[in-house]
């Protein structure tokens, strides 16, 4: 039981809760990653593209950014 009284999840139940939302538990704590499920479907899906495709993919990041190389 936590110090103010309120119980917490216990590991198992947090790794369900992981397991549901299809997080791991890292993803789960980082604080910079507003939808960790969509930025893993992502990062699969980009892992499956060619050099020379992950290169146009990093163009339209950027210049959805108004970044420069």
């Amino acid at each position: 039981m936590a110090e103010n009284s309120k119980s917490l999840p216990s590991m198992t139940t947090f790794f369900y809760i992981c397991e549901y939302l299809e997080i791991t538990p890292s993803e789960f704590f980082d604080p910079g990653n507003d939808n960790p499920s969509k930025l893993k479907t992502i990062i699969e899906k980009l892992k499956k593209l060619s050099d020379s495709k992950l290169e146009h993919i990093l163009a339209i990041i950027q210049d959805l950014l108004c970044e420069t190389t």
